[in-house]
Protein backbone atom coordinates (compact mmCIF):
# COMPACT_ATOMS: atom_id res chain seq x y z
CA UNK A 1 0.00 0.00 0.00
CA UNK A 2 2.73 2.62 0.73
CA UNK A 3 4.23 2.03 -2.90
CA UNK A 4 1.09 3.49 -4.22
CA UNK A 5 0.55 6.44 -5.96
CA UNK A 6 -2.51 8.63 -4.49
CA UNK A 7 -5.52 9.10 -6.73
CA UNK A 8 -8.42 10.89 -6.18
CA UNK A 9 -11.60 10.95 -8.28
CA UNK A 10 -12.91 14.41 -9.05
CA UNK A 11 -16.31 14.50 -10.59
CA UNK A 12 -18.20 17.64 -12.30
CA UNK A 13 -22.17 17.34 -11.95
CA UNK A 14 -24.02 19.55 -14.23
CA UNK A 15 -27.80 20.18 -13.81
CA UNK A 16 -29.06 20.22 -17.26
CA UNK A 17 -33.06 20.68 -16.34
CA UNK A 18 -34.73 23.11 -18.72
CA UNK A 19 -34.12 26.23 -16.83
CA UNK A 20 -30.16 26.00 -17.68
CA UNK A 21 -31.51 26.81 -21.18
CA UNK A 22 -29.98 30.41 -23.03
CA UNK A 23 -26.59 31.20 -21.61
CA UNK A 24 -26.19 28.78 -18.73
CA UNK A 25 -26.15 25.65 -20.49
CA UNK A 26 -23.98 28.01 -23.13
CA UNK A 27 -21.87 28.71 -20.38
CA UNK A 28 -21.65 25.38 -19.02
CA UNK A 29 -20.60 24.13 -22.13
CA UNK A 30 -17.49 26.60 -22.88
CA UNK A 31 -16.20 26.44 -19.31
CA UNK A 32 -16.29 22.60 -18.72
CA UNK A 33 -14.38 22.35 -22.17
CA UNK A 34 -11.72 24.74 -20.90
CA UNK A 35 -11.74 23.06 -17.46
CA UNK A 36 -10.99 19.49 -19.37
CA UNK A 37 -8.12 21.64 -21.45
CA UNK A 38 -6.37 22.90 -18.24
CA UNK A 39 -6.53 19.69 -16.99
CA UNK A 40 -4.95 17.85 -19.78
CA UNK A 41 -2.20 20.03 -20.12
CA UNK A 42 -0.93 19.63 -16.41
CA UNK A 43 1.57 16.54 -15.65
CA UNK A 44 1.13 16.72 -12.68
CA UNK A 45 -2.87 16.65 -12.11
CA UNK A 46 -2.87 14.22 -14.34
CA UNK A 47 -0.57 11.75 -12.68
CA UNK A 48 -2.97 12.40 -9.35
CA UNK A 49 -6.12 12.93 -10.53
CA UNK A 50 -9.10 11.41 -12.54
CA UNK A 51 -11.99 13.95 -14.01
CA UNK A 52 -15.21 12.85 -15.24
CA UNK A 53 -17.95 15.07 -16.24
CA UNK A 54 -21.71 14.15 -15.34
CA UNK A 55 -25.30 15.36 -16.18
CA UNK A 56 -28.70 15.22 -14.82
CA UNK A 57 -31.93 16.28 -15.23
CA UNK A 58 -34.79 13.35 -15.16
CA UNK A 59 -32.01 10.80 -15.04
CA UNK A 60 -28.43 11.16 -15.10
CA UNK A 61 -25.41 9.95 -17.03
CA UNK A 62 -21.68 10.38 -17.55
CA UNK A 63 -20.50 12.71 -20.51
CA UNK A 64 -16.91 12.07 -19.49
CA UNK A 65 -16.47 8.81 -18.35
CA UNK A 66 -13.87 9.09 -15.48
CA UNK A 67 -10.09 9.41 -16.73
CA UNK A 68 -6.67 11.12 -17.47
CA UNK A 69 -7.39 14.15 -18.99
CA UNK A 70 -4.53 13.80 -21.09
CA UNK A 71 -5.83 11.15 -22.56
CA UNK A 72 -8.92 12.01 -23.82
CA UNK A 73 -9.31 12.69 -27.63
CA UNK A 74 -11.31 16.01 -28.93
CA UNK A 75 -13.75 18.58 -27.88
CA UNK A 76 -16.14 17.14 -24.76
CA UNK A 77 -19.48 16.23 -25.86
CA UNK A 78 -21.99 18.99 -25.65
CA UNK A 79 -24.60 19.69 -22.58
CA UNK A 80 -28.08 19.71 -23.92
CA UNK A 81 -30.79 20.88 -21.77
CA UNK A 82 -33.51 18.12 -20.79
CA UNK A 83 -36.58 17.62 -18.73
CA UNK A 84 -36.83 18.53 -14.57
CA UNK A 85 -34.70 18.40 -11.92
CA UNK A 86 -34.03 14.69 -10.11
CA UNK A 87 -31.92 14.88 -7.25
CA UNK A 88 -32.49 11.13 -6.48
CA UNK A 89 -31.59 9.59 -10.00
CA UNK A 90 -28.52 11.60 -9.93
CA UNK A 91 -27.43 11.00 -6.48
CA UNK A 92 -28.33 7.47 -7.00
CA UNK A 93 -26.42 7.50 -10.26
CA UNK A 94 -23.78 8.40 -8.54
CA UNK A 95 -23.27 5.63 -5.97
CA UNK A 96 -23.23 3.32 -8.99
CA UNK A 97 -20.74 5.02 -10.81
CA UNK A 98 -18.51 6.07 -8.08
CA UNK A 99 -18.59 2.24 -7.25
CA UNK A 100 -17.79 1.01 -10.71
CA UNK A 101 -14.66 3.39 -10.76
CA UNK A 102 -13.33 2.83 -8.12
CA UNK A 103 -12.99 -0.74 -8.22
CA UNK A 104 -11.43 -0.38 -11.71
CA UNK A 105 -8.93 2.17 -9.47
CA UNK A 106 -8.04 -0.27 -7.56
CA UNK A 107 -6.84 -2.93 -9.65
CA UNK A 108 -4.07 -0.28 -11.19
CA UNK A 109 -1.22 0.44 -9.13
CA UNK A 110 -3.47 3.69 -7.33
CA UNK A 111 -4.35 4.24 -3.54
CA UNK A 112 -7.19 5.53 -4.35
CA UNK A 113 -8.86 9.26 -2.17
CA UNK A 114 -12.30 10.06 -1.43
CA UNK A 115 -14.00 11.08 -4.84
CA UNK A 116 -14.46 14.85 -4.90
CA UNK A 117 -17.88 16.01 -6.61
CA UNK A 118 -18.39 19.64 -7.27
CA UNK A 119 -22.13 19.57 -7.89
CA UNK A 120 -23.90 22.61 -9.97
CA UNK A 121 -27.74 23.08 -9.85
CA UNK A 122 -29.80 26.34 -10.36
CA UNK A 123 -33.02 25.32 -9.05
CA UNK A 124 -34.92 23.13 -6.60
CA UNK A 125 -35.35 19.13 -6.77
CA UNK A 126 -38.62 18.50 -8.75
CA UNK A 127 -38.57 14.95 -7.14
CA UNK A 128 -39.19 13.79 -3.95
CA UNK A 129 -37.48 11.45 -1.70
CA UNK A 130 -33.97 12.88 -3.03
CA UNK A 131 -33.20 12.96 0.60
CA UNK A 132 -32.82 9.25 1.57
CA UNK A 133 -30.46 8.53 -1.89
CA UNK A 134 -28.39 11.31 -0.90
CA UNK A 135 -28.03 9.89 2.68
CA UNK A 136 -27.25 6.60 0.70
CA UNK A 137 -24.54 8.12 -1.23
CA UNK A 138 -22.99 9.68 1.47
CA UNK A 139 -23.01 8.23 4.87
CA UNK A 140 -20.64 6.03 5.87
CA UNK A 141 -19.71 4.39 9.37
CA UNK A 142 -15.64 3.27 9.33
CA UNK A 143 -15.74 1.35 12.86
CA UNK A 144 -18.66 -0.55 11.45
CA UNK A 145 -18.24 -0.94 7.96
CA UNK A 146 -22.05 0.29 7.60
CA UNK A 147 -22.81 2.54 4.52
CA UNK A 148 -21.43 3.43 1.44
CA UNK A 149 -17.54 2.52 1.60
CA UNK A 150 -17.14 5.35 -1.20
CA UNK A 151 -19.04 7.95 0.06
CA UNK A 152 -17.67 10.99 -1.51
CA UNK A 153 -16.89 14.59 -0.39
CA UNK A 154 -19.29 16.86 -2.11
CA UNK A 155 -18.73 20.66 -3.01
CA UNK A 156 -22.32 22.33 -3.94
CA UNK A 157 -22.73 25.78 -6.35
CA UNK A 158 -26.27 27.18 -6.51
CA UNK A 159 -26.73 29.71 -9.13
CA UNK A 160 -29.85 31.54 -9.62
CA UNK A 161 -33.57 29.83 -8.30
CA UNK A 162 -30.92 27.64 -6.37
CA UNK A 163 -32.12 27.16 -3.06
CA UNK A 164 -29.64 27.98 -0.44
CA UNK A 165 -30.92 25.64 2.85
CA UNK A 166 -30.82 22.91 -0.27
CA UNK A 167 -27.49 23.42 -0.75
CA UNK A 168 -25.84 23.77 2.49
CA UNK A 169 -27.33 20.07 2.95
CA UNK A 170 -25.45 18.49 0.20
CA UNK A 171 -22.19 19.64 1.75
CA UNK A 172 -19.70 16.44 3.10
CA UNK A 173 -17.89 16.55 4.99
CA UNK A 174 -19.94 18.80 7.16
CA UNK A 175 -17.10 21.41 9.12
CA UNK A 176 -14.86 20.53 6.07
CA UNK A 177 -16.39 21.18 2.72
CA UNK A 178 -18.18 24.18 1.74
CA UNK A 179 -20.77 25.28 -0.68
CA UNK A 180 -20.84 28.22 -3.34
CA UNK A 181 -24.23 30.18 -3.67
CA UNK A 182 -24.58 32.92 -6.58
CA UNK A 183 -23.78 36.12 -4.98
CA UNK A 184 -26.62 38.80 -5.32
CA UNK A 185 -26.99 41.12 -8.34
CA UNK A 186 -24.56 38.35 -10.09
CA UNK A 187 -25.05 36.85 -13.32
CA UNK A 188 -25.71 33.26 -13.40
CA UNK A 189 -23.51 32.42 -16.38
CA UNK A 190 -20.38 34.68 -14.55
CA UNK A 191 -21.07 32.31 -11.39
CA UNK A 192 -21.00 29.16 -13.64
CA UNK A 193 -17.34 30.70 -15.05
CA UNK A 194 -16.36 31.11 -11.46
CA UNK A 195 -17.17 27.96 -9.94
CA UNK A 196 -15.25 26.27 -13.52
CA UNK A 197 -12.44 28.33 -11.65
CA UNK A 198 -12.55 26.93 -8.22
CA UNK A 199 -12.88 23.42 -9.91
CA UNK A 200 -9.57 23.87 -10.84
CA UNK A 201 -7.87 25.52 -8.41
CA UNK A 202 -8.76 22.26 -6.27
CA UNK A 203 -7.34 19.97 -9.05
CA UNK A 204 -3.93 21.72 -9.01
CA UNK A 205 -4.00 22.16 -5.64
CA UNK A 206 -4.83 18.07 -4.93
CA UNK A 207 -2.53 17.10 -7.48
CA UNK A 208 0.08 18.78 -6.30
CA UNK A 209 -0.55 17.55 -2.56
CA UNK A 210 -1.68 14.26 -3.49
CA UNK A 211 -4.78 15.32 -1.17
CA UNK A 212 -8.28 17.01 -1.68
CA UNK A 213 -7.65 20.75 -1.41
CA UNK A 214 -10.40 23.51 -1.78
CA UNK A 215 -8.22 26.92 -2.43
CA UNK A 216 -9.35 29.52 0.53
CA UNK A 217 -12.24 31.55 0.40
CA UNK A 218 -9.83 34.75 -0.45
CA UNK A 219 -8.34 32.67 -3.24
CA UNK A 220 -11.14 30.87 -4.70
CA UNK A 221 -11.33 32.73 -8.23
CA UNK A 222 -11.81 35.96 -9.22
CA UNK A 223 -15.28 38.39 -10.28
CA UNK A 224 -17.21 37.76 -6.75
CA UNK A 225 -19.76 36.42 -8.56
CA UNK A 226 -20.32 33.38 -5.82
CA UNK A 227 -20.27 33.28 -2.11
CA UNK A 228 -18.90 31.14 0.06
CA UNK A 229 -20.55 29.41 2.91
CA UNK A 230 -18.63 27.90 5.26
CA UNK A 231 -14.88 27.44 6.23
CA UNK A 232 -12.95 30.55 4.97
CA UNK A 233 -9.62 28.80 5.39
CA UNK A 234 -8.15 26.20 2.80
CA UNK A 235 -9.71 22.85 2.75
CA UNK A 236 -7.44 19.98 3.04
CA UNK A 237 -8.81 16.29 3.43
CA UNK A 238 -5.95 14.17 3.71
CA UNK A 239 -6.52 11.13 6.12
CA UNK A 240 -9.55 9.33 3.87
CA UNK A 241 -8.15 6.72 1.62
CA UNK A 242 -10.19 4.03 0.43
CA UNK A 243 -9.17 0.64 1.77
Amino acid sequence: MANQRPLIPFYAVVDVSYSMSGDKIEAANKVFQEVANTLAVNPVVNDKLRFSLVSFSDDAKSIVPLCDMSTFVGPLPTLTVEGGTDFGACFEFLRTQIDKDVSQLQTDPFRVFRPAVFFLSDGQPTDTGWETKFAELITYDKATGVGNKNHPIVVPFGVEDADQATMEHLVQPIGKSRCYMMSSGSKAAEAIKHMAEILVMSALSSGTSGAFTLPPVSGSGSGGQLTAVGPAEAVVIDDDYLD
